[in-house]
């Protein structure tokens, strides 16, 4: 066998060629504009000086939820969000918007789709899961937003001072029940979560609507993945859905429910949130000290040895019934009564706490959401002292 040496080198030197323009074409495919992210600056939090828990150079810490500007160009479908928990990862995180601070919540197991619908196992999200800031959804929450794309995309994700544009290309309608068994379908509470994607991710770049997104991904398992991944309830005799997606819409759609029904928190309102919930912590605070002060006196009576049940007791001396007639003295045992009442209320915290509860528990409920009461830096004992009273919020 001859080997024809010319030959052989035309055919590497013209695959050499090839491979080169190949790769310069591959380059050019996988290139996309890279949106630099919005760098958060911290103003929130500097909004409480009792509350705030600096660095220690000093410096505060953004606050994810109410920092961040919700709009990137609203003209070309795009918002800007926080990235959660992103794409793949085996545990899932949660924005805490009291503090603006991401705490984990879970791990993410293997599971099979509760609606018996989806055949395969469900595992990590398929996308991630971001929150659109200052925005709360229909139903009070902070506006969640899946965004398709690689997570490396996500230019330092695990900074606590960026926030992403990305673009939205369409929407589910997600419901949720919050008050089980949800027999009926009044029992199911009416959702729109934005469906968005990484514009930084060449796969995702050119996706402008659901029919083009549906073409690159498994959207069965995403749409499974939504009405399984955050949970199930235990409240009956076997898990029960609590999530359920019921129609799409397209991208226009979309933002003109996310406009019209959501509600954006600009930084007004935030400072007034923070004033009025300042003032509704201390007046509760106020009254616990109060109490405990009317607790110590009066254990300090028993302690040097003052028959408290004697204080109870209205007696009058010979000389003051001779002085006072009966019209009087029964204007003071009245008042005397009234006095006693008002005493034994200070020292009972029970009745503090119910009245308080009646008349301001929706709103104790609200700030406890976004405002702190207390540093456990800067005032341990009133920061344990409203973990209680959240506990009890709850119950």
């Amino acid at each position: 066998m001859i080997f024809d040496q010319t030959r052989s080198f035309c055919q590497i030197s013209i695959a050499f060629v090839a491979i080169i323009f190949l790769s310069a074409c591959a380059a050019k495919r996988d290139a996309a504009p890279q949106i630099q992210p919005l760098e958060i600056k911290p103003v929130y939090n500097g909004l409480q000086p009792n509350t705030r828990e600096p660095r220690p150079d000093g410096s505060l810490e953004s606050h994810l939820f109410f920092d961040p500007a919700p709009f990137g160009h609203p003209d070309d479908r795009s918002v800007n969000v926080v990235v959660v928990t992103p794409a793949k990862s085996v545990h899932g995180y949660e924005l805490d918007t009291k503090s603006g601070a991401l705490y984990w919540s879970r791990y993410h197991c293997k599971h099979k789709d509760i609606w018996g619908k989806y055949g395969d196992t469900l595992s990590t999200p398929p996308f991630s899961i971001t929150i659109v800031p200052r925005m709360l959804d229909a139903l009070g929450d902070p506006q969640e937003a899946f965004v398709f794309g690689d997570a490396k995309y996500w230019q330092e994700r695990t900074s606590t001072s960026l926030a992403h544009r990305v673009r939205v290309v369409g929407g589910v309608v997600r419901q949720v029940c919050r008050d089980y068994p949800c027999a009926t379908r009044e029992r199911w509470l009416t959702n729109m979560q934005l469906i968005a994607v990484n514009p930084s991710d060449p796969k995702f770049s050119n996706v402008q609507d659901l029919n083009q997104l549906k073409e690159l991904v498994d959207w069965n398992e995403s749409i499974a993945w939504m009405q399984n991944g955050f949970g199930a309830t235990l409240a009956g005799t076997r898990p029960e859905p609590v999530y359920r997606i019921t129609g799409e819409v397209d991208a226009a759609k979309a933002l003109a429910y996310f406009l019209k029904k959501n509600r954006q928190i600009n930084f007004e309102e935030q400072k007034s949130i923070v004033k009025s919930c300042n003032i509704l912590y201390e007046d509760l605070w106020q009254g616990a000290q109060r109490v405990r002060s009317a607790i110590e006196k009066k254990q300090k009576e028993v302690s040097e040895g003052k028959d408290g049940t004697k204080a109870l007791i209205v007696e009058y001396s010979d000389l003051e019934r001779l002085n006072l007639n009966r019209e009087q003295r029964q204007i003071d045992l009245t008042n005397r009564k009234l006095d006693l009442k008002k005493e034994k209320e200070e020292y009972d915290f029970a009745k503090l706490f119910a009245t308080f509860h009646k008349n301001y528990g929706k709103r104790y409920k609200t700030c406890s959401r976004f405002v702190r009461p207390a540093s456990l830096v800067q005032n341990p004992e009133r920061f344990w002292f409203f973990s209680h009273i959240d506990l009890f919020m709850g119950l």
